[in-house]
């Protein structure tokens, strides 16, 4: 009756129709960004992910930008460029309401580009290959579609040429970056890593002066179990 009574009033009946429209658009608000923060939780909650990587690793940013410069890097006086092909695969060990301490093991194949002495101008072609093991905390802010997380790793490492400083071959690998995952699609995200890298064998042999390289990253994570 309240209905039949409200459609013969063509004022009542408008303002009744909106009324409904707004409980509507209200109700439909809420279904959405529940859905969406399930989406977002489940894959935080994934106790397991694969990340798929490439970058570069430099010592001066003139040396993947066209600048010529060496006035912004390490300060160092050789040449050493690497182009990254990684896989991070992330075991969550310990979660908290909003953050976890992750295990990642990051087997990589990687080439490399420099010169053998320091006044030498000729450009040479190397390889790495290796495997890293290390520790990530991340932090997952509520109902929000990223994860932030700082990472320290180390592990064995192989490469086929290096600079005169640093003795090639059996070496060890050690990293700090921090990173963000950013989600795209559900279980699927994006990532970004910017960190430091030190290649040394530890006085295992000599030269042993050691290769610093600025690195950045990016790639795809996926949630697996």
């Amino acid at each position: 009756m309240k209905l039949i009574t409200q459609l013969k009033n063509p004022r009542i009946n408008v303002q009744y129709l909106c009324d409904k429209s707004s409980k509507l658009l209200k109700i439909a608000s809420i279904l959405i960004l529940v859905h969406t923060s399930k989406a977002q939780a489940s894959f935080i909650q994934k106790r397991d992910k694969i990340r798929i990587l490439t970058g570069v690793g430099f010592q001066y940013l003139g040396q993947i930008l066209p600048l010529h410069d060496n006035s912004y890097g390490l300060g160092t006086p050789y040449d050493y460029r690497v182009t990254f092909f990684e896989m991070q695969y992330q075991r969550k060990l310990k979660n908290y309401k909003n953050s976890s301490i992750d295990l990642l093991l990051m087997p990589q194949f990687n080439s490399t580009t420099f010169k053998k002495e320091d006044e030498n101008t000729l450009f040479q072609q190397g390889h790495e290959m290796g495997l890293n093991v290390g520790i990530s905390i991340r932090k997952s802010p509520q109902n929000e579609p990223y994860s932030y997380y700082l990472a320290l790793s180390s592990g064995p490492h192989y490469t086929s040429d290096t600079p005169g400083r640093q003795t090639p071959g059996f070496i060890f690998s050690d990293n700090l970056f921090v990173g963000i995952d950013y989600e795209v699609f559900t279980n699927t995200n994006v990532s970004f890593q910017l960190g430091f890298r030190h290649i040394s064998n530890a006085g295992i042999s000599n030269p042993n002066g050691g290769i610093n390289n600025v690195t950045g990253k990016i790639g795809v994570s996926f949630g697996l179990f």
